[in-house]
């Protein structure tokens, strides 16, 4: 069973999109009550199980929304966290596929790039006394199951892929519009060792 804290803004990841979690969808998640004792709205849903015309899909099972829990927001332990990662000595693989590192999984989150504020969001990974950042680590960190303190962790570099983000860009005359942009991505993997 999912559990929800509805007082936090909470995103599910399906296979079939994303959905907004919120108190009147709750009654979609698996292993929900069918008994509602309180009245509930249309979910809301988000890509392929929103049709555009502002109603829901009735056809949807509920067997078919499942998915992991994304935090939109870390909450106030993730800030006592990060002070503390703070310390580690940053890891590097300078782009070199197959490089790896193993360890004591000690934690990770999303924090401002080496924790500086005038930098973007991104994310780190402590793996015995090192720090690795990278945005794609968060997603390979939660299917390898890996608990922070107790399991050891190894964590490899695969590679980068060609990819194209939309981006804000100055275009003309000083505004910001849309730009598809070309970049690069960087491949993890992230291996439950005990």
């Amino acid at each position: 069973m999912i559990r929800v804290d509805f007082d936090k803004p909470t995103y599910l990841r399906a296979s079939l999109g994303l959905a907004i979690l919120s108190p009147r969808s709750q009654h979609l998640l698996p292993g929900a009550d069918d008994e509602v004792a309180e009245p509930t709205l249309a979910p809301v849903v988000i890509n392929r199980l929103f049709n555009g015309r502002a109603q829901v899909n009735t056809d949807v099972q509920s067997e078919e929304i499942r998915g992991e829990l994304i935090p939109f927001k870390p909450d106030d332990s993730d800030d006592q966290e990060i002070q503390s990662s703070e310390k580690g000595v940053e890891l590097s693989f300078g782009g070199i596929a197959g490089k790896s590192v193993t360890g004591l999984y000690g934690g990770s989150g999303h924090a401002p790039y080496r924790f500086n504020k005038k930098n973007g969001p991104s994310f780190f990974l402590r793996v015995g006394e090192h720090l690795i950042w990278g945005v794609e680590l968060a997603p390979e960190i939660r299917r390898s199951g890996a608990e922070k303190g107790v399991s050891t962790i190894s964590v490899t570099f695969m590679g980068k892929e060609a990819v194209t983000v939309l981006r804000k860009a100055n275009i003309k005359n000083g505004q910001l519009e849309d730009e598809w942009v070309p970049t690069h991505k960087n491949l993890w993997e992230v291996r439950k060792l005990s």
